[in-house]
C-alpha cells in the first residue's frame, strides 16, 4: 500500500476508535487523554492508590499538640493567678471598698428614679386640669 493510502487508512480507524474523550467528527482524529501517573492508557484510576500516612509523624505531632496544650493551659492558669492578686491588691488599696461604692450609686439611682416618676405624674395632673 502507498504512504498517503496508509495515512487515510490511520486516520479513519483513530476517528472510529472507542476514545474516552468520545468519538469525533468522521475524518478527524480523536484527542487522545494524556497519560499522568498512576493511571492505566490515560484514563483516571480508581482505587488503586491507598492513603499512606506515616504512623510516627502523626504519633509525634499528637504528642506535641497535646503537650502544646497543656502548657497553654498552665500559661492561662498563672497569668489568670497574676490578675486576681493585682486586683486584690488595687482593691485593698482603695479608700472607700467598692460595695459601698455599688451601694451609693443604687441609693442614687433609686432617688433620680422617684424623682422623675413624681415630676412626670404632677405634670400630667397639671395638663388634665
Amino acid at each position: 500500500m502507498p504512504a498517503a493510502g496508509m495515512r487515510q487508512l490511520r486516520h479513519l480507524t483513530q476517528s472510529r476508535t472507542a476514545d474516552p474523550n468520545g468519538p469525533g467528527p468522521p475524518g478527524r482524529p480523536t484527542r487522545r487523554a494524556r497519560r499522568t501517573p498512576g493511571t492505566q492508557s490515560g484514563r483516571m484510576a480508581t482505587n488503586q492508590t491507598t492513603f499512606r500516612v506515616n504512623r510516627r509523624l502523626l504519633a509525634v505531632g499528637a504528642v506535641l499538640t497535646g503537650t502544646g496544650a497543656v502548657l497553654a493551659l498552665v500559661g492561662t492558669a498563672i497569668a489568670a493567678t497574676a490578675l486576681a492578686t493585682a486586683g486584690r491588691g488595687w482593691v485593698q488599696s482603695l479608700e472607700t471598698p467598692p460595695t459601698e461604692l455599688a451601694t451609693r450609686a443604687v441609693r442614687g439611682a433609686k432617688a433620680a428614679s422617684m424623682a422623675a416618676s413624681h415630676a412626670g405624674v404632677d405634670a400630667w395632673r397639671a395638663q388634665a386640669q
